[in-house]
């Protein structure tokens, strides 16, 4: 089973990219995330089959290049590296080129083929975090100032000595995704949202409920307590006849709520009233 990262991988390239521009955009970002790239071979890793048809599409297109049905794939062709490198300028600078800005959508899908290729998603059900990982430290420190510039600030860390970028917030990850156009995994975002919403009020409603039917129990059993002590100490005709009888009816229903005993009593009393006469009569007890 894939992961909700490589799910959400594979609903983006679910999406025809229109455009040349657009299309040079994406596989630039997808080979600016790799390290991987020389000017007498390319190599080129895919996390999925899906991944694997939509590049290759890609490159196609593009360069007339056909990639082999592997996971990870060695272009060996040293021509066609150097048109790839005349074309992305390659030239060891992490500079990140203008050419994804030909159009309003290019760096929207260098962003997406770049986070396909370095991009990794956790399960929202479980966490919310969203990191980038494989860069170098100058494409890492580049890549950070052009997601500010894009008004997406990402959080800058290290993980076992190498550089990370990460979104950690549920709005920050929302804001990346729509940026790339993917929207099934948004959904899946703000759905996940919804749920865990819903789980913290019944955990706090059942919270509020436990604590209420506490406080009842703990009530019911200083009630009680009191009504034996003045039984025990034959004290209890010595209460007034109301108080007698409420007494008498909370030890044959030690578990019935206050509004319950209330009902009980005949004729009725309200809750408020029998609230008053257990008071007193714990009062009395707590006397002797």
């Amino acid at each position: 089973m894939n992961s909700f990262s490589v799910k959400t991988k594979n609903d983006l390239c679910s999406s025809p990219i229109k455009k040349k521009c657009c299309q040079t955009a994406f596989l630039y970002g997808y080979l600016y995330a790799s390290d991987a790239c020389h000017e007498q071979k390319i190599i080129l890793s895919f996390e999925s089959d899906i991944i694997r048809k939509y590049v290759s599409k890609i490159l196609t297109d593009l360069f007339f290049i056909e990639v082999a049905e592997e996971k990870t794939v060695i272009l060996r062709n040293e021509d066609m590296a150097k048109e790839l490198f005349a074309v992305f300028e390659f030239d060891g600078s992490a500079v990140i080129r203008d050419l994804i800005y030909t159009c309003e959508h290019c760096s929207r899908y260098f962003m997406r083929g770049l986070f396909i290729s370095a991009g990794h998603l956790t399960d929202p059900n479980k966490s919310y975090q969203l990191d980038f990982t494989g860069l170098s430290e100058e494409k890492m420190a580049e890549l950070h100032r052009f997601l500010a510039w894009q008004g997406l600030p990402a959080g800058r860390s290290r993980r076992n000595g190498k550089p990370i970028l990460y979104y950690k917030s549920m709005v920050k990850i929302e804001a990346f995704l729509r940026f790339v156009f993917a929207s099934s995994a948004v959904f899946e975002l703000i759905n996940a949202e919804m749920i865990g919403e819903e789980r913290n009020e019944l955990n706090r409603l059942g919270n509020f409920e436990n604590a209420n039917l506490n406080r009842t129990i703990s009530a019911a059993s200083e009630q009680i307590a009191a009504v034996k002590r003045l039984f025990e100490s034959h004290q209890i005709k010595q209460l007034s006849d109301e108080l007698q009888y409420t007494a008498e009816l909370r030890m044959q229903h030690p578990e019935a709520s206050l509004a319950a005993l209330a009902a009980l009593h005949e004729p009725p009393i309200t809750k408020s009233g029998l609230t008053h006469r257990l008071k007193k009569i714990v009062e009395i007890a707590q006397a002797l």
